[in-house]
C-alpha cells in the first residue's frame, strides 16, 4: 500500500475525536475500511511505534480459518491489514489531555473485508513477497460527522472492542499516601541482606537498567536485583492480572511501585524500560524546593531514591 495524505486527514481527524471525547466506536465513515486500536496506561504515555498496533491486528491470525474464508469479529483486523485489494493507507493517533489513553484509526482504500471476497483478498502467507508500485486514485468518501455506526457497517469493516466493564475500577491510579506505599508482610534473612538473581529476565534487566539510567542522573548509587523481592513482585503482579485489579499490596518493608497498560487488542511485548520512563515523567512535578511526599510524583520519588538499594 501507500499513504494518502486525504486518508490519513481523515483517521487523524476521527482519532483526534475519539481522544477528546473518549468513547471507542467506529466512524461509520463510507467508502474506507478501518481499523481502531487504543491503548491506556495508568501513567502517562511517552510514545507508541507505529508498529504496535499493526502487530496487534495482525496477532488475529492464529484465529483465521483459511479453510472456509469469511469475516469474523475475532479476525476482522488482520483480515483489513492484509486484504489484496486495499492499496492506500490513512492513519492517525491522537492522546487523552492526560496522555494515559492514545487511540489510533487506520483507514484504507478500497475497504477491506467485503462479504464474499475473503477467499481471493486473504491470502495465506507465501515465501516470496512484492511491493506493489504506487498508484493514484480518485476517491470518494462521505464523512459520517455524528461518529455513529450500524450493525451493517460494522460487519463490512471491522469489529469493534468495547472498553472493559471494569475500567471505571482499574482506570484511576490509586489514591497513596506516604503510609500506603509501605507493605505489609516484613521481609528477613538471618543475614539482614537478601541475595540478588542471578539470572535476571529481559523484563527484569531491561527495568534495572532503566532505573540506574535515572538514577546516575540524580547522581544516586545503582541498584541491583534480588531474586526474593523480585519473586514477591511476581506473585503480587499474578494476582493483580488474574483479578483484574490495581490496588497497592500493603506488603510491610518494601517500597512498591504499579503501573498498568490496557489495550484494545492482544499486548505483544512490553519493554522493561517503559514503566520506568512512566513514572520518572512525575520529575515534572516535583517541588525540590519543598521536598516531601506527593501522590503526583511518589513514583519518581521512589526511582530515584538513594537509600534504595535493591530492586
Amino acid at each position: 500500500m501507500v499513504l494518502n495524505s486525504t486518508i490519513s486527514t481523515i483517521a487523524q481527524n476521527y482519532a483526534n475525536y475519539l481522544a477528546a471525547n473518549n468513547p471507542f466506536q467506529h466512524s461509520g465513515t463510507q467508502g474506507l475500511g478501518e481499523n481502531l486500536w487504543a491503548i491506556w496506561s495508568s501513567g502517562a504515555i511517552r510514545t507508541i511505534n507505529g508498529s504496535t498496533p499493526i502487530n496487534s491486528w495482525y496477532s488475529e491470525i492464529t484465529s483465521y480459518n483459511y479453510s472456509a474464508p469469511g469475516f469474523s469479529s475475532s479476525t476482522g483486523h488482520f483480515t483489513q491489514v492484509i486484504w489484496k485489494g486495499s492499496k492506500q493507507l490513512g492513519i492517525g493517533i491522537a492522546f487523552t489531555s492526560n496522555n494515559r489513553t492514545a487511540y489510533v484509526v487506520a483507514n484504507y482504500y478500497p475497504p477491506g473485508n467485503v462479504i464474499g471476497s475473503f477467499s481471493s483478498n486473504v491470502l495465506p502467507i507465501c515465501s516470496t513477497t512484492t511491493t506493489a508500485p504506487g498508484t493514484t486514485t480518485s476517491i470518494s468518501v462521505r464523512i459520517n460527522t455524528t461518529a455513529t455506526t450500524t450493525a451493517s457497517t460494522i460487519a463490512r469493516t471491522t469489529r469493534i472492542t468495547s472498553l472493559p466493564t471494569t475500567t471505571a475500577t482499574v482506570s484511576k491510579t490509586p489514591t497513596t499516601t506516604a503510609t500506603t506505599i509501605v507493605p505489609r508482610t516484613t521481609i528477613t534473612t538471618a543475614t539482614g541482606t537478601m541475595p540478588t538473581t542471578p539470572t535476571p529476565t529481559n523484563f527484569q534487566q531491561q527495568a534495572l537498567l532503566q532505573h540506574n539510567y535515572y538514577r546516575q542522573l540524580h547522581c544516586t548509587d545503582t541498584m541491583i536485583l534480588n531474586s526474593t523481592i523480585s519473586t514477591i513482585a511476581q506473585n503480587y503482579a499474578n494476582y493483580l492480572a488474574a483479578n483484574n485489579l490495581f490496588q497497592h499490596s500493603g506488603t510491610q518493608g518494601l517500597g512498591e511501585n504499579l503501573w498498568a497498560i490496557w489495550s484494545s487488542g492482544a499486548i505483544r511485548f512490553v519493554n522493561g524500560s517503559t514503566p520506568i520512563n512512566s513514572w520518572y515523567s512525575e520529575i515534572n512535578s516535583y517541588n525540590y524546593s519543598a521536598p516531601g511526599f506527593s501522590s503526583s510524583t511518589g513514583h519518581f520519588t521512589q526511582v530515584i531514591w538513594k537509600g534504595s538499594k535493591q530492586l
